[in-house]
């Protein structure tokens, strides 16, 4: 399979052994990678035990899914597929049919948390309509019968191969005593293996019908799950596409916002566990991946007359058309190839950054100041969420022009203050961010004064800009507004007020702000204006 020009190759057996599953052939190292990711889930395991107790290889069926997505394991050929596995092989086609698990494939290839939330979203989606098993079938039973079966042939292969030795040994005794023991263990091994024999008949009589239920509720399971496997399909897309959205919110990814120093893979797990388990953090991350995905389409507008064609500095990250050229080479070389897969896993590739800022100089500051008061948690606490994605989306923007930014968070008072430098800023401070929330009154004068404060420890860098986010009212003094505007002569900064479902008095804004936004909420593309910075 072809992806953007890269010819991806199943992983050499030289390396990894193989592991036969229903209708593939996946290597070790892979299988260990899902197993890590549904231990790591628990959700996911409780899903799959789900699914299992209804249908015979169902958590396999999951993990060829998984391994579909992340790498590319090798089909097992159909004649030598069993009867009872053909509902895997049914849908396995309609797969190979969607345009959607191919686009979904892009988005997972050797991305471990993209491919196992991919299948656990596909599992979760067709588990709810898994037709229920016939009275009486039970994965586990057939399991055990099978399983008896093999001890009952292992019992007899050596029963035979005892009498083979007994045989011998009368055969070549001369001493009658000695004879008629043999004789008499000869006899009791005959009878012992006529009686095991009629135990395996039985039992693989059993097996058989067990075989047939099996089928039978097999095809029933392909013919169900056919119906709705392709929007199956279609919903995890979406759901994949969310997840990358809400990762590189923290940091991740090779869009707006990447930081220089984003983490390992055991903190993007971390994120990812929080994603699953903590329904405001998620709801920030989904709504903060959004605004980004809207600040890089305005940020491209307004760079596009540029071609960023001269290479400033080096990032981390698994972006092929940046990646510098030491790492082709190791991606070349046989033994540091799963050196090169597992850093691209992690997105620490060594990639190119390319000089693509519009200003003439080093620009100054963003500035944010969060209104963090009670009434911004009302109402299931959207604007509150909304409100924090936003200050995330507004940090990757500062982080993409190599601009340091100040988030100030406020209710009655300054409650944090928090500095990010383009260079060293991690995931952790955007986590730490998005954390915080206070429930107190509202006042404009403090965080204002700290915004200032933040401006001025770099008087000599321009076009500073401050972004005010409230839904409150608080008033500016007269002495403080002069005092802001003649900064404000001094220095060239730029202020955002954005009034979220209120009314401010017009005159209190004319004393510290330069553009007013007013919305009823903070999904009216009006609150876009702000990503002009």
């Amino acid at each position: 399979m072809t992806m953007t020009g890269l010819q991806v190759q199943p992983i050499d057996s030289h390396w990894a052994s193989q592991v036969t599953t229903l209708c593939y052939v996946v290597s070790d190292w892979d299988r260990e990678q899902w197993h890590q990711y549904v231990d790591s889930f628990p959700q996911v395991k409780s899903s799959l035990q789900s699914g299992k107790k209804r249908m015979q290889g169902w958590e396999l069926f999951a993990e060829e899914i998984f391994h579909r997505l992340l790498t590319v394991p090798q089909p097992i050929p159909y004649e030598q597929l069993r009867p009872e596995v053909l509902w895997a092989h049914q849908l396995h086609q309609l797969i190979d049919e969607s345009v959607d698990f191919g686009e979904m494939q892009i988005d997972c290839r050797n991305n471990k948390l993209a491919a196992g939330h991919g299948t656990y979203r596909l599992m979760e989606i067709a588990l709810s309509t898994l037709p229920r098993p016939p009275r009486g079938f039970n994965p586990k039973t057939m399991e055990d019968q099978e399983a008896k079966c093999i001890k009952l042939q292992a019992q007899l292969k050596a029963l035979e191969q005892t009498r083979d030795q007994l045989q011998r040994e009368f055969q070549s005794a001369s001493n009658p005593q000695r004879r008629q023991a043999l004789q008499e263990n000869l006899d009791q091994v005959d009878f012992d293996y006529q009686q095991i024999e009629s135990q395996l008949q039985q039992a693989q009589q059993k097996m058989g019908k067990l075989s047939q239920t099996a089928q039978a509720h097999a095809e029933q399971v392909g013919e169900s799950l056919a119906n709705i496997f392709m929007d199956a399909i279609r919903e995890a897309l979406d759901s994949v596409t969310t997840f990358h959205l809400s990762m590189n919110a923290f940091g991740w990814g090779d869009g707006i916002g990447i930081l220089n120093h984003p983490g390992n893979t055991q903190k993007k797990e971390q994120v990812a566990q929080r994603l699953s388990n903590d329904k405001r953090f998620r709801r920030i991350a989904e709504a903060a991946g959004r605004f980004q995905a809207i600040a890089a389409l305005r940020q491209g507008a307004k760079r596009s007359k540029q071609i960023p064609d001269e290479l400033a500095d080096s990032t981390r990250g698994n972006n092929f058309a940046r990646l510098m050229p030491s790492e082709w080479i190791r991606a070349a070389i046989a033994e540091l190839r799963p050196l090169f897969l597992k850093d691209y896993a992690d997105e620490s590739l060594i990639e190119s950054d390319f000089d693509g800022a519009t200003d003439d100089g080093e620009q100054g500051p963003v500035i944010i100041c969060l209104d963090k008061s009670g009434s911004m948690d009302e109402d299931d606490g959207k604007k509150e969420i909304d409100s924090t994605a936003l200050m995330l989306a507004l940090i990757s923007i500062a982080q993409q022009q190599k601009r340091n930014a100040r988030v100030i968070l406020f209710d009655g008072q300054v409650r944090h203050i928090r500095d990010l430098d383009p260079y060293s800023a991690t995931h952790a401070d955007r986590l730490d961010l998005a954390d915080l929330h206070y429930g107190g009154g509202t006042d404009f004068m403090a965080p204002l004064e700290r915004a200032l404060e933040g401006i001025e420890k770099t008087p000599d860098l321009k076009e500073a800009d401050v972004i005010f986010i409230t839904d409150g009212e608080a008033d500016v003094e007269e002495e403080f507004s002069s005092q802001w505007r003649e900064a404000q002569k001094e220095m060239g900064f730029k202020v955002y007020t954005l009034i979220v479902g209120t009314y401010i008095d017009v005159d209190v804004l004319k004393r510290f702000s330069d553009q007013n936004i007013f919305v009823k909420d903070l999904e009216d593309p009006a609150v876009h204006q702000v990503f002009d910075i």
